[in-house]
């Protein structure tokens, strides 16, 4: 790590002076720089004597005489300091002024104080008022800049501890208050934030408080007021956790590097902020681990040290990341007005949404040379290509827009109309937009990075703002009016049809998402403002001839799409196998769909008629009867050009990956008709099943991939209760192939046993009933696959606490397999195992016992000591002990099973974790509280990498944790 991070500098400071302007004077050899800051020298311009004399406000750290583009803002926490919080005690090194400037000379670095005894106790909403200084002095220090791009340097913060809610809040005050230039200046510029330290995840008064105790303990700034921040701290933490999470929605555009220490705090005996509370949970976030405690994470000797490796480099790398993204982005309006010659839409939409973004990366691509110059928007239906570029043209745009020539190709493809670019005039001056919703269009312009851009969907206050204005509605920052425009995925037409439907019923925006539930095609369907929202329409063969007898036409939803989808049957076929995929991947969770869902197809053999439903995935198999990469990613690239996928890539699993937008997933299950609904739902269910076969391990009972895949993975399977539900054709007078409810029958099933793992219990008495109808009508309620279904519902059952259901359906399986198999045999063992854990559940621990221990010594004999069923059962009465308050024997059973458990099954296997969570459990209860936080503290960062945070045994696992923590702060 260290050799690449070198490296990586390195290569970095090769091309700095070019990227960020800097200086002529600053060294460009890594080495003798390396060398020169050894040791700490601080910066000549600023004398040390000076640093301190203030202590609250903003102080600049770096060179003043060179040319700025990005600001840095460091914030101390609790009890913490300007510069001493920064600064290394041995030797006086203060790494933001003494170090990072070398690495970053194009960088204003300053560091912020402020008095946080007064905004962390008496009240915590003094933390608005440090919020509202910061956010004030850093708009001051803007303003003051020499150069007139400073509305659009970027700003990068980095905090420490509690510094960090300071932060979180300044940015969600200054989205409330962005109707202020200055403040939306700040919330628009702020693109990245290092975290040092800072916890996220304490929800609760008792984690704050013990936090609280740690932070102050590492600060040892004096503690005259510290039970008093503690007490407040405690009494104001939803307060705390608020900030946290109303800090997430507005941090999905952010680079976000979060550092957290691995050293526990000396005299504490704790790490004070662990992987698990450093974690926000965001895609855009990056982790990285400090082998530091919470005091000395922000504290750096020297620019040689590994420390420095381990988070100055990576500040570095985060800021110039920042930076080159702006300066790529930057717009260069040209001295000269360009000739003006164009045609335009006659008509805009009185509710349109312009883009500054799109608008002025138009602008540049318009600037970087003699033309005639040429920019491509590219997008879906209905997303605003034509309405934006009006904007442009037509005196709708800032002073200083040029004008030009506007071309709308969304109703062609350069295959229809190959020599378009016989109709661009010669010229230096000019300049040429089109329009089109088909890739291929990318083919016009010479430089596809700067020429062609794609146009997604609206930003969220966009759409906020778009919904509300057009539904008439009052409810300002309301979550409802959050989930409707993220539900039909911030498409502006979509948006407006909602909208539309909510006005006329005057409907509280609470109530719109079941409407949508059930009425979605009609709102879908519905036309608003038929004078604006209109296009002239042909056919394929009126716009290969220019044909003018097409007509224009009012838009909804549906009919922008049924364009798109007439093209795809007019290249291809009606009923061709890329039509046939996109009907498919609107049964799949629209946000990353896999090609190896589809190429589990040739994975298994398929009966006669099953096989039938999916004969057209044999188009994807090569010559020699293998899945072929290559011909499903032709397939993908038709649906990319039309705009009916979104995105596909290739991913590092060696597969395809693509999604679709929500809404074109919608109009595709509403379209294609109950016969071909039904058809995909079970094609659907089919090859899903066959996926999670494929990755099971039989051994050990587990599911072979990695905690990324099966969220993944989860949001199908909650699809495919979806599929079901909106058409139920087990409850229709529809007849269907004994063979393929069978298969569909086998999907439910391994689907049951995921949803039981993943914790959705309520999801797997549904999918567990709907596979038992099916397998005991065709198979008899006997046979091997029933009782498989009967028993994933029973566990479901129990695990809900329906008691009484769980124990009757137990018994009857109990009696089948006796009957059937044997008493000894594996499968009835383990219903009886199940029985077992049912008696617990009831209290009849003599009965759970005597029941458990039979089992075991059965299991020890049949499958040995080391099976996982034999551990399984180490453990179940292991529990019985526990529940009995047994707690040596409980002790000396758990310790036994988790040694033999870390053997045979790994230490990340989810019986491993029950297990050790269990001794945790009874150390506390053995007076080994260290012991047991330590031992659960492992546990519970096991179980957020192997099944995620927010799993309901991850759950259980941290509330624990942080009651003991408080019991062992309170000792």
């Amino acid at each position: 790590m260290s050799r690449f991070l070198n490296k990586l500098s390195n290569r970095d400071r090769g091309t700095l002076s070019q990227d960020a302007n800097t200086s002529k004077n600053v060294q460009t050899s890594s080495s003798f720089r390396r060398d020169e800051r050894l040791s700490p020298s601080p910066t000549s311009h600023i004398p040390k004597s000076s640093l301190k004399e203030e202590k609250f406000g903003l102080f600049e750290l770096s060179n003043q005489d060179i040319a700025k583009t990005v600001d840095v803002v460091a914030i101390h926490g609790l009890q913490g300091d300007a510069y001493q919080t920064w600064t290394y005690d041995d030797n006086g090194a203060l790494w933001l002024r003494d170090f990072l400037p070398t690495d970053l000379p194009f960088a204003r670095i300053t560091t912020f104080g402020y008095d946080s005894t007064i905004a962390f106790s008496n009240s915590v909403a003094k933390i608005d008022d440090i919020a509202l200084y910061l956010l004030n002095r850093i708009s001051g220090m803007r303003k003051r800049s020499t150069t007139s791009d400073y509305t659009s340097r970027p700003i990068v913060f980095i905090c420490h501890s509690l510094g960090g809610i300071v932060v979180k809040r300044a940015l969600i005050l200054a989205n409330d208050r962005s109707s202020d230039k200055h403040y939306k200046d700040i919330l628009d510029n702020t693109k990245a934030v290092a975290f040092l330290g800072v916890p996220h995840k304490g929800s609760k008064s008792a984690w704050w408080a013990s936090f609280a105790a740690s932070a102050l303990n590492s600060a040892s700034l004096g503690t005259s007021t510290n039970t008093a921040i503690v007490k407040d701290l405690k009494k104001d933490s939803s307060t705390l956790a608020n900030i946290s999470r109303q800090f997430v929605d507005r941090a999905k555009d952010l680079t976000i590097y979060s550092f957290y220490e691995t050293q526990k705090l000396s005299g504490l005996g704790a790490v004070v902020v662990d992987e698990t509370s450093a974690l926000i949970g965001l895609p855009n976030e990056k982790l990285f681990p400090v082998n530091a405690d919470h005091r000395m994470i922000c504290k750096i000797s020297s620019a040689s040290t590994q420390q420095y490796e381990d988070v100055g480099l990576w500040i570095v790398h985060l800021v110039k990341l920042v930076s080159t993204k702006s300066t790529s982005g930057e717009t260069q309006l040209p001295k000269e007005q360009k000739s003006s010659f164009y045609e335009v839409p006659n008509r805009r939409i009185n509710s349109f949404i312009g883009r500054e973004d799109i608008l002025s990366r138009i602008d540049h691509s318009f600037s970087t040379g003699p033309g005639p110059q040429i920019a491509v928007v590219q997008g879906m239906e209905g997303q605003g290509k034509t309405q934006q570029e009006r904007d442009l043209y037509c005196g709708h745009s800032p002073p200083g827009r040029r004008n030009g020539s506007w071309c709308s190709t969304t109703t062609m493809t350069l295959s229809i109309f190959p020599n378009i670019r016989d109709f661009i005039p010669p010229g230096k001056l000019g300049a040429i937009l089109v329009t089109s919703r088909h890739a291929d269009s990318s083919a016009l312009v010479i430089d596809r990075s700067m020429g062609f851009i794609q146009l997604p969907g609206l930003k969220e206050p966009d759409a906020l703002n778009l919904l509300l204005q057009q539904s008439e509605s009052s409810e300002l920052n309301s979550e409802d009016a959050k989930k409707i425009v993220e539900r039909i995925g911030y498409h502006p037409l979509a948006i407006t049809q909602a909208a539309a439907y909510i006005r006329k019923r005057k409907l509280p925006l609470c109530e719109f998402m079941d409407h949508y539930k059930h009425r979605r095609e009609m709102i879908l369907k519905n036309t608003p403002q038929l004078s604006q929202y209109r296009k002239t329409l042909g056919t394929a063969s009126q716009e290969a001839s220019l044909c003018t007898s097409s007509q224009e036409t009012s838009l909804n939803v549906f009919t922008t799409w049924e364009l798109s989808y007439q093209q795809l049957q007019s290249q291809t076929t009606e009923d061709s196998h890329e039509v046939r995929l996109l009907d498919l991947l609107a049964f799949f969770d629209e946000k990353d769909i896999s090609e190896e869902i589809f190429a589990a197809y040739g994975f298994y053999k398929w009966e006669a008629e099953p096989a039938k439903l999916v004969e057209w995935l044999k188009n994807f198999m090569g010559a020699d009867s293998r899945w072929n990469s290559a011909l499903f990613e032709d397939a993908l690239i038709v649906l990319k050009d039309l705009s009916l996928v979104q995105a596909f890539g290739n991913e590092v699993d060696g597969y395809w990956h693509s999604s679709l937008h929500p809404l074109i997933k919608d109009w595709i299950r509403l379209r294609i008709g109950t016969f071909a609904f039904k058809n995909n739902t079970l094609i659907a269910g089919m090859l899903l099943g066959r996926v999670l076969n494929i990755h099971w391990d039989w051994d050990k009972y587990l599911l072979l991939l990695p905690i990324s895949d099966k969220q993944i993975i989860l949001g199908h399977v909650v699809v495919q209760e979806e599929n079901y539900e909106q058409h139920p054709f087990l409850q229709s007078a529809v007849t269907l192939n004994e063979q393929c409810l069978e298969d569909y029958a086998s999907g439910q099933s391994w689907f049951a046993r995921f949803l039981l793992d993943a914790g959705f219990y309520d999801s797997v008495v549904k999918t567990s009933q709907r596979g038992l109808v099916i397998r005991e009508t065709i198979l008899g309620l006997e046979h091997r696959d029933t009782l498989t279904c009967m028993s994933n519902l029973a566990d479901a059952y129990r695990l809900q606490k329906r008691i009484e259901e769980a124990k009757e359906l137990m018994l009857r399986i109990i009696e089948i397999r006796k009957r059937v198999l044997g008493e000894e045999h594996p499968h009835t063992l383990n219903s009886m195992s199940n029985l077992a854990l049912i008696f617990q559940k009831e209290g009849r621990f003599a009965e759970a016992e005597k029941l458990g221990s039979k089992v075991l010594g059965a299991r020890k004999s049949v499958l040995g000591d080391e099976h996982l069923y034999t551990l399984v059962s180490m453990g179940n009465l292991a529990q019985v002990y526990r529940k009995q308050g047994r707690w040596k024997e409980a002790m000396e059973l758990t310790l036994q099973t988790r040694e033999v458990m870390e053997r045979a099954l790994g230490v990340e296997h989810p019986n491993t974790l029950t297990c050790m969570n269990n001794l945790a459990v009874c150390f506390e209860k053995g007076n080994r509280l260290n012991e047991a936080i330590d031992l659960m503290e492992k546990v519970v960062s096991l179980k957020t990498r192997t099944i995620g945070s927010d799993h309901p045994h991850t759950l259980k696992s941290v509330a624990w944790l942080d009651r003991c923590r408080e019991e062992q702060f309170l000792k």
